[in-house]
């Protein structure tokens, strides 16, 4: 059984997809986003998961996926962590590493069509 059958039922018995898991803390997206795992990400997203919530450091899941991204280009599922959570109106975080930053700028203006 893979992850995402899991979130659906938890889901569907009423679990609230912004709830901290486990021992690390951790939001359900955030974790969600750190494995990569596009069915969960996209079922969380869909109900009601905030795109914005934080990792352990200040900046956003949107900008944490762009720093993977920088080191793991040859990662498509990148790409489509990124393109979910700008299109659920992820935050780029202002205050983060300027290079981190531009990254993500450049990855917007290239699927701005597709949001």
């Amino acid at each position: 059984m893979t992850s995402s059958f899991f979130v659906r039922y938890l889901l569907q018995i009423g679990a609230n997809p912004n709830n901290k898991i486990g021992r690390s803390g951790r939001r359900s997206l955030a974790t969600a986003v750190l494995y990569l795992d596009l069915g969960a990400i996209k079922l969380l997203l869909d109900n009601g998961a905030d795109a914005n919530t934080r990792l352990e450091s200040l900046i956003s899941l949107a900008l944490e996926a762009a720093f993977y991204y920088r080191f793991l280009r040859d990662m498509p599922v990148l790409d489509e962590v990124l393109l979910l959570l700008l299109r659920a109106r992820a935050a780029v975080d202002e205050r983060a590493d300027g290079g981190l930053q531009a990254m993500l700028e450049e990855f917007e203006v290239g699927i701005q069509d597709e949001i």
